[in-house]
């Protein structure tokens, strides 16, 4: 009998100290930067691209214009042009939560349907060089266009919140 109380007396003892032992104190998470903070961010990292242009009224869209990625009716971009993606590819990549769209364009003067083939090759090896610098699939959606204007212009956006902004994002582009 006396064995019971001393286990029952030992065991209240014990218990609340088991409980301080089994769950170790978690510092809290400080809270992540607000969605202001990334697109100030981001804009700054824009504005640094080597070659790129960010637009006057929407900070979040660049363009490399002219000849500063492509020769006229060259689907290989020049020599260097790597230097000028390879931190665009990475800016993608650490700002994933938005959503990324592209117009690839050339004009070479050849005809309408030729533009727009070279502006096509040009997008498919665009999505290529971000699939090897690891930029997730989809991540970046490029359409092709034929005529005048820059040979590569991009735009960021934070994503809608609510049922048709996933609708939106899973709806695939065609070139």
């Amino acid at each position: 009998m006396p064995w019971r109380h001393l286990l029952a007396a030992l065991t209240l003892t014990l218990l609340p100290l088991s409980a301080c032992v089994l769950q170790p104190a978690v510092p809290p998470t400080p809270p992540g930067p607000t969605a202001a903070e990334r697109q100030a961010a981001l804009e700054r990292g824009l504005a640094a691209l080597p070659g790129a242009m960010v637009d006057d009224q929407d900070k979040l869209s660049i363009s490399y214009p002219g000849e500063v990625l492509y020769y006229k009716g060259a689907v290989l971009p020049l020599p260097g042009g790597e230097e000028m993606l390879a931190p665009l590819a990475k800016l993608v990549q650490n700002f994933s939560e938005f959503v990324w769209t592209g117009v690839v364009q050339a004009a070479t003067g050849v005809s309408a349907e030729y533009d727009l083939a070279l502006a096509k090759k040009r997008g498919e090896l665009l999505g290529r060089y971000f699939l090897a610098r690891g930029v997730a699939a989809g991540m970046v959606q490029l359409t092709a266009a034929g005529g005048a204007g820059a040979p590569l212009t991009l735009s960021a956006q934070l994503p809608v919140p609510g049922p048709a902004a996933s609708a939106a994002s899973a709806a695939p582009s065609k070139p």
